[in-house]
């Protein structure tokens, strides 16, 4: 039999006593962990591209603009084949070629293309540069007075995301407004707390936290002490709208 790794035992046992709690408690191992805070701290060191698997193959859906990538030239629908001259393996995840492609600031990674009406393949090197995740992807008017903002989580950024749309909506002439947190999973509990006390009253009470210690109860209520906007209001969420949403 293969061998064990006495990290993968304990984890194991970790998953196995957790599930016998409850749906709401996780363990994180270490690279779970580190994707969450590199998601919820508003940015990370990449090339700026979104990947997708598709027909087996790792493609390009876009780039960002202004990112490394958007800058070399890489193109949606670009099939990326090697990562550092490593072929990609017909059984890799989009997970496991996001960790090769992202690290340290400043970094450079070779990558090789394949593009529809190209017969030879394109190699790449990029630096690696901040990318920031944007919690507030989109934001118009739908009219002439309604304004539409979608929130997609919340990440340490995602407060400050929404008051600068509102801010610029409202110069464009917003009076009502729709907020789209459709699949939005949530995510950091006091940027929650900020976003909520946009829209609510000073001294409303937004979420409590309760728990087996003492120390665990919390009680959160609308500071009051910023932004504000108390003109019509409209949510909309889904089955995929969690947590903070």
């Amino acid at each position: 039999p293969e061998p064990i790794g006495p990290d993968k035992i304990v984890y194991a046992s970790i998953h196995g006593m957790l599930s016998r709690l409850d749906p709401h408690t996780a363990f994180l191992e270490p690279d779970d962990y580190a994707a969450m805070r590199w998601k919820q701290q508003g940015s990370f060191f990449g090339l700026g591209i979104q990947i997708q698997k598709r027909m087996g193959k790792i493609t390009v859906i876009a780039p960002m603009e202004g990112t490394p990538a958007y800058k070399m030239g890489v193109r949606a629908g670009d099939i990326i084949t090697h990562i550092e001259d490593e072929e990609i393996k017909e059984d890799a995840s989009t997970d496991d070629v996001v960790k090769k492609l992202r690290g340290p600031k400043g970094t450079q990674v070779h990558i090789t293309l394949r593009r529809t009406g190209l017969d030879e393949p394109l190699r790449m090197t990029i630096t690696r540069a901040e990318i920031p995740t944007l919690s507030v992807p989109y934001a118009f008017m739908l009219n002439d007075d309604t304004g539409y903002i979608f929130l997609r989580d919340f990440t340490h950024t995602s407060s400050r995301e929404v008051i600068s749309a509102l801010e610029k909506l409202q110069k464009q002439g917003m009076k009502k407004l729709v907020f789209d947190l459709r699949g939005n999973p949530g995510g950091v509990l006091d940027q929650a707390v900020d976003v909520a006390d946009v829209f609510l009253q000073k001294g409303s009470k937004i979420v409590y936290t309760r728990g087996r210690t003492p120390s665990s109860a919390q009680d959160f209520f609308a500071p009051g002490e910023g932004a504000h906007f108390d003109k019509p209001l409209v949510v909309l969420i889904s089955r995929g709208s969690a947590s903070a949403s």
